[in-house]
């Protein structure tokens, strides 16, 4: 029997703490840590959106189903902890660790996925959403470091 699908309260929880990093940040620090925040949330959800649908007309596996959403779930966590991270993070201060983990996080997702979903559709929206997301993450480490 398959697990449940990871919960939509962490997502959710998410999105409010998204909204607070939009509120708290400073200066030119703040559209990159909110873009960074917004990006990785989309990642997930799409990766979410793109199981179930591949799930519900057989393209995936039960077993693949799980898999994807094993490797989803410290994502998510991991998304939230960075968040709160970056609600606390002050200029001249290291990066948060929960980011450095966010991200291989997300790297070990890709590969898990990636290696699963068939070429097309379903795979290029996967692709483009944790493309945007890394790209962000990378902005984040920038400014981090500059400031």
């Amino acid at each position: 029997m398959l697990r449940p699908r990871p919960s939509l309260v962490p997502v959710a929880a998410l999105v409010v703490a998204l909204a607070l990093l939009s509120i708290s940040c400073a200066g030119h620090a703040k559209p990159v840590l909110v873009k960074f925040d917004a990006s990785v949330l989309t990642a997930v959800q799409t990766i979410a959106s793109v199981e179930r649908e591949l799930s519900s007309v057989g393209v995936l596996t039960p077993a693949q189903s799980l898999g994807i959403r094993l490797k989803l779930r410290p994502v998510i966590t991991l998304g939230e902890q960075a968040t709160t991270a970056l609600l606390a993070w002050q200029p001249g201060q290291q990066t948060p660790a929960s980011l450095l983990h966010l991200s291989t996080s997300i790297g070990d997702l890709l590969t898990t996925v990636i290696g699963m979903l068939p070429d097309g559709t379903a795979k290029a929206r996967i692709l483009t959403a944790i493309a945007a997301a890394q790209q962000a993450w990378s902005a984040v480490i920038v400014l981090m470091g500059d400031v």
